[in-house]
């Protein structure tokens, strides 16, 4: 293989190889993004878990004062 076939091909190699990281770090920034994501969605069924939580004490209260009057 002569030289300049080599230098071709390295050239050709590293320019995948450049292609694999930059699509590697977009898929790092997807991964990343997909967790925040999930994190907030947590944190919402969370906060819906507290509400309702709160309105069933509610509830409950209302109802003994009903019984009381």
């Amino acid at each position: 293989m002569s030289f300049r076939t080599q230098n071709f091909n390295l050239k050709a190699s590293l320019m995948n190889l450049r292609a694999s990281l930059m699509n590697l770090k977009a898929s790092l920034m997807n991964l990343k993004a997909s967790l925040m994501n999930l994190k907030a969605s947590l944190m919402n069924f969370t906060a819906s878990s507290t509400n309702l939580k709160a309105s069933l004490t509610n509830l409950r209260v209302s109802s003994m004062n009903l019984r009381a009057s």
